[in-house]
C-alpha cells in the first residue's frame, strides 16, 4: 500500500514538472529573450579605455575608499583577462576560467589568484569581485546568467543602478506599490540588475523573454523575486498587451 502510494506521488510529481517545464517551453518560444551580441562598444574598448571611464562619473565610487579599490581590483582583473585570446574583453572572458561558473565559485577565483601579479592582495575574495563588478558598472563583460543567479552580492543592485540606468531605476521605484516590504523590493530590482548586467542595455530594453529564462534557470522555490520583477515592469508598459498577466503562477500551474 505505501509503495503503491509512493510510486503514484512520484509519478504524478513526475507529470506536473513535465507539464510546468512545457508550459515555459511555450512561453519562451512566443517571447523569446534578447541574445548577447557578440561584440558591442564598451567590450572592444583598450584597457586604458576602461579605467579611463571607470575613473569618471557615474563610474567612479562617491567614496574615495571605494573607488580605491574598484580601480585596483579592475586593474587586476584586466590584467587577468589580457592573458587569454580574444579581441575585446567578452571574448576573453569567455576564454577564462570564469565562464561558465558562479561568480562565488573557489574554482576560478583560484584561478585568478594563480595567474594574477604577485601582489599581497590578490587573494583577498574582496578584490576580486569588486573588479568583476567595475567591470559590470563598464558593460565590458557580460556573463551568462548563471554567473549571477543565487549571488548574494549587497553591492550588485546599488551599483548597477546608480551608474546604468539612474533614471531608469527612479522611474520604476516611482511605480511601485507602498505596500511592498524594503526586502522585496531590494531582491526584485536586484534580478533587474542581473538582467541588465547579463544582456545589456537599461530597464526599458528587458522583455519578456528574459525574465523567463532567468526564472528557468534560478532555483524553483526562489523565483518569487523574478515574478515580482516581472510584474513591476509590466505594470510599467513595457511588456506587449498579449504578454502573460503574471508569472505567479507558471510554476505551480499543471495544465
Amino acid at each position: 500500500m505505501t509503495s503503491t502510494a509512493t510510486h503514484v506521488g512520484s509519478s504524478f510529481v513526475a507529470r506536473v514538472t513535465s507539464m510546468v517545464g512545457a508550459e515555459e517551453l511555450k512561453l519562451m518560444s512566443r517571447f523569446p529573450h534578447r541574445e548577447r551580441p557578440s561584440t558591442w562598444e564598451a567590450t572592444a574598448v583598450t584597457r586604458e579605455e576602461v579605467l579611463e571611464r571607470l575613473a569618471r562619473p557615474p563610474l567612479r565610487a562617491v567614496e574615495p575608499s571605494a573607488q580605491a579599490n574598484r580601480m585596483f581590483g579592475a586593474r587586476l582583473l584586466l590584467d587577468w583577462l589580457m592573458t587569454f585570446p580574444g579581441e575585446t574583453w567578452q571574448q576573453r572572458w569567455q576564454e577564462s576560467p570564469a565562464h561558465g561558473q558562479h561568480i562565488a565559485s573557489q574554482g576560478w577565483r583560484d584561478a585568478f589568484a594563480a595567474g594574477a601579479r604577485p601582489e599581497g592582495r590578490v587573494s583577498r575574495r574582496e578584490t576580486l569581485l569588486v573588479g568583476v563588478l567595475a567591470l559590470l558598472c563598464a558593460d565590458a563583460v557580460r556573463p551568462d546568467p548563471e554567473f549571477l543567479i543565487g549571488s548574494r552580492s549587497r553591492h550588485l543592485r546599488p551599483a548597477l543602478e546608480t551608474t546604468r540606468d539612474p533614471e531608469g531605476f527612479a522611474r520604476l521605484r516611482a511605480s511601485l506599490p507602498t505596500n511592498i516590504s524594503a526586502a522585496n523590493i531590494s531582491s526584485g530590482l536586484k534580478t533587474i540588475a542581473e538582467i541588465m548586467a547579463c544582456r545589456g542595455g537599461a530597464i526599458e530594453d528587458i522583455v519578456v523573454g528574459d525574465l523567463l529564462l532567468w526564472q528557468s534557470k534560478n532555483p524553483r522555490n526562489s523565483n518569487g523575486r523574478i515574478q515580482l520583477a516581472y510584474t513591476w515592469l509590466r505594470d510599467l508598459g513595457l511588456f506587449p498587451a498579449d504578454a502573460p498577466h503574471t508569472l505567479f503562477r507558471i510554476s505551480n500551474r499543471t495544465g
